[in-house]
């Protein structure tokens, strides 16, 4: 989802100068896809922009597209959900310009050969799609009428030589003019008729680049003088194609993936992501009670499964807003299993193939998955602000393309400048009652000189973990022992200029607690606490990267390391126990 302020600019720097050429001028056509995110905006801050639009609609001057309402990649989606998807924002395409959009956009999308069927369940005749396909170098050039278990659609490639110059406008790589004039060349030249997509988006992101200048929108309006322009719906497609399945633009070229199959292999946090998304839409299917169906169902309707999945090349989700919006949904339907059922959507989960499934503890504030790899955190959910605390997404770095997931309350011992991390270490577990509201985790290895020992509780207002690190060798231990944990939120600081001040003069954190607020999140505020002394180190951890938007720097939230001194005669055993609360003012019902 891309921000606000790039809405408004793509309004003021594309929108305005079309429409009113085209209002100006009858005549001329073109075909518009706005995502559901985009008809809000235009609804909520500029209804005159609607009211354009709506016009030229029934002038039968724009052919408005429809698609996936969240964006979502339908392969990724329960099936009974992706019907559902498409009528959704069809039906808002009709309500708000009064016109029913019969064509599916597609760029971007995984396509298999049976949406054949729910297209024509939908009420859809005509996809748009690109004709790349990410790992192959064949492409389609022609409109052509695929058939599929008796059904029928009419199939319309992008030509994508234009997509890839406007792309390249937006990196920076080509200037204003020399992408006007090599497009409109291009098209000169062009012994066939051709089906372009100009991404607004990256027009406006390319001009900000170039600085002040003539307006992007201008390049439509130069195609639009110079060229008979027609709506898809008029472009015959009567040979035969077959569209295989694959994934279909250029947001997943960078490892040439065909399928999210190999992409859910190689990255953990899609893993993780994906399959939290899938336990809840299945696990309800199997419940008996409606109302916990339809609301589970309504909940994650909304989740921005395809901008999560598709807009950063790097294949590593790191766009906040986005993130936060698909955590809001899986909090709120995971409460109403809680609600409905006093239980979680599961209690033992194995989301990545180690034979050992991951635990849950919740009551009504928190929700926390505790993994046996690493006896860490890969999830910590504050419940009445559907706020997701900690980030697991795996850390970007080129180096490592199969990065692990990162999580919280990892453990890192330090013995005689010696190092040892848990993050992938195997534990095993013991739940202490029946309500697995408190569990033990045990890492033995004869190699090591301690034995480590790590118990959870999670109690009513307070997350508990209780480490028991015992010395195994036959030597005095010295050393330090610290946790590790990655909260999502970026703006988080330190509060309290007496602490801070304590924390950089001294490096000791005397009074054995710290409180960590955050002011985009309703001023939500951590509290960690400890009964033994500890020092403090924090970082920021950000990327700058180049997406299908355009170079963005992306937060992948704060690190923050907790270090406790460590010293332990032989077979001694030394404790060290933290605890976090989690405060916040109560959630505001939705509007």
């Amino acid at each position: 989802m891309p921000p606000a302020s790039l809405f408004d600019k793509t309004l003021a720097l594309v929108y305005e100068p079309v429409l009113s050429y085209m209002y100006n001028n009858p005549g001329h056509r073109l075909s518009l896809y706005q995502s559901s995110y985009m008809m809000k905006h235009i609804q909520r801050e500029r209804p005159e922009y609607r009211s354009l639009v709506s016009t030229l609609c029934k002038r039968g001057e724009i052919d408005p597209l429809t698609g996936s309402w969240s964006q979502s990649i339908l392969s990724l989606i329960p099936p009974k959900d992706r019907v559902s998807q498409i009528e959704r924002l069809t039906s808002s395409v009709r309500h708000e310009y009064g016109v029913l959009p019969t064509t599916a956009f597609f760029y971007g999308q995984v396509w298999q050969p049976l949406y054949i069927s729910l297209l024509k369940n939908a009420g859809i005749d005509n996809v748009v799609i690109s004709s790349y396909k990410a790992g192959s170098s064949t492409s389609f050039s022609h409109p052509f009428s695929m058939s599929e278990l008796g059904r029928k659609e009419k199939i319309y490639p992008i030509d994508d030589t234009v997509s890839m110059l406007v792309e390249a406008f937006s990196k920076g790589e080509i200037k204003y003019k020399e992408l006007k004039n090599t497009i409109l060349s291009y098209l000169k030249d062009s012994q066939d008729d051709k089906i372009v997509f100009l991404n607004m988006d990256q027009l406006v992101l390319g001009r900000e680049r170039e600085g002040e200048g003539e307006k992007p929108g201008n390049l439509v309006i130069d195609i639009l003088s110079s060229f008979p322009t027609t709506l898809v719906n008029d472009i015959p497609a009567h040979r035969p194609g077959y569209l295989s399945q694959g994934w279909y633009g250029r947001d997943g070229v960078t490892y040439s993936f065909s399928t999210f199959n190999e992409l859910l292999v190689h990255n953990d946090s899609y893993r993780y992501l994906y399959n939290r998304y899938i336990t809840l839409a299945e696990g309800t299917q199997a419940r008996t009670n409606r109302f916990l169906k339809k609301d589970v169902s309504t909940a994650l309707f909304n989740v921005a499964t395809g901008p999560l999945f598709i807009h950063d090349v790097q294949l590593s989700p790191m766009r906040y807003r986005t993130r936060k919006s698909f955590w809001e949904s899986i909090i709120s339907a995971e409460s109403f299993f809680l609600e409905y059922t006093e239980s979680t959507a599961y209690r033992e989960w194995d989301w990545e193939d180690i034979q050992r499934p991951d635990v849950v503890m919740s009551n009504k504030s928190y929700l926390s998955v505790i993994s046996p790899k690493g006896a860490s955190s890969p999830e910590f959910d504050f419940i009445p602000q559907c706020i997701n605390i900690f980030d697991s997404r795996t850390p970007l770095d080129r180096n490592i393309p199969d990065a692990p997931l990162q999580k919280s309350f990892s453990d890192i011992i330090e013995i005689d400048g010696e190092e040892w991390n848990t993050q992938d270490e195997m534990f095993t577990y013991e739940s202490l009652d029946k309500k697995r509201s408190e569990i033990e985790f045990m890492m033995e290895k004869n190699n090591l000189p301690f034995l480590l020992s790590k118990r959870y509780k999670m109690r009513a207002s307070t997350f508990i973990l209780d480490v028991l690190l015992t010395n195994n060798s036959d030597k005095r231990l010295e050393g330090n022992y610290s946790l590790v944990v990655y909260l999502s939120m970026d703006d988080a600081s330190l509060s309290g200029p007496e602490q801070r001040m304590d924390m950089v003069t001294k490096g000791v954190v005397r009074a054995k607690t710290v409180k960590y607020s955050s002011k985009s999140e309703e001023d939500i505020q951590m509290i960690f606490s400890s009964t033994s002394t500890f020092t403090l180190t924090e970082e920021n951890l950000k990327v700058r990267e180049v997406t299908a938007l355009g170079e963005e720097v992306f937060s992948l939230g704060r690190k923050i390391v907790f270090t406790f001194p460590l010293e332990a005669e032989v077979d001694e055993s030394v404790t060290y126990r933290l605890v976090m609360r989690v405060q916040g003012q109560k959630k505001s019902d939705p509007e």
